[in-house]
């Protein structure tokens, strides 16, 4: 019996990553990875325990949009401009306010 256990973990393989016409956000070589894992699996997959793969999703309520960022006056950032270390440090999480709001007094909070 093996002691070991081989799995396999693939990190966002979506269309949208790879770098071919009509994807929005083209990584040089994505494309050739894919190939190359194509070829992997087909050649060791055999010896895998497992194969996990991960899909990035952004949800309307989700840690990337400035709507879940806030400052001291209540005001988001701007929306498509890049993030400086002083704006994460002059911005909350907002969805820290809102469990504020719904957990009244919890110091965890």
């Amino acid at each position: 019996e093996r002691i070991m256990r081989v799995h396999l973990l693939v990190i966002d393989p979506q269309v949208d990553f790879m770098d071919q016409p009509g994807s929005a956000l083209q990584v040089p070589g994505a494309t050739k990875d894919m190939q190359r894992l194509t070829k992997l699996i087909a050649r060791v997959g055999h010896n895998l325990d497992d194969v996990h793969v991960t899909l990035d999703s952004h949800q309307w309520i989700h840690v990337a949009h400035p709507g879940m960022w806030v400052n001291a006056k209540g005001e988001h950032p701007k929306i498509n401009l890049g993030i400086n270390h002083k704006q994460v440090y002059s911005h909350d999480p907002f969805s820290l306010r809102l469990l504020r709001i719904v957990f009244p007094g919890q110091d965890q909070c």
